[in-house]
């Protein structure tokens, strides 16, 4: 549902960050679907479970990872980019849907 105004006006920063993570304030990203899909809210087409999830291209120098110790392995799929200008929406991911645990997805 927030897919058509990040399309519309673009990233912005706002409450509605997944969290303050030690990397610092910005916009959340990650590179694992496992984790982003989590962000996704499904809805049903065809019969179907869908989900959408943005592809990124980011600037790597932007790139700050959560990287300390204190912070949990699920924090750690996280990197935070505090410049709008280093973060491009560059295509839009349609999967099925799955119920499989977000343990699933972290990789130790």
């Amino acid at each position: 549902e927030s897919l058509p105004n990040i399309l519309d006006a673009g990233f912005r920063f706002g409450s509605r960050q997944a969290t303050t993570l030690e990397a610092g304030t910005g916009i959340s990203v990650s590179p694992w679907i496992g984790v982003a899909q989590q962000y996704s809210k499904p809805y049903k087409h065809s019969g179907r479970d869908i989900q959408m999830v943005l592809q990124l291209r980011v600037r790597p120098s932007a790139i700050r990872p959560n990287s300390k110790s204190k912070v949990s392995e699920f924090e750690r799929r996280f990197w935070v980019i505090r410049k709008l200008e280093d973060i491009r929406a560059c295509g839009v991911i349609v999967r099925e849907h799955t119920e499989l645990p977000l343990a699933h997805y972290i990789q130790k």
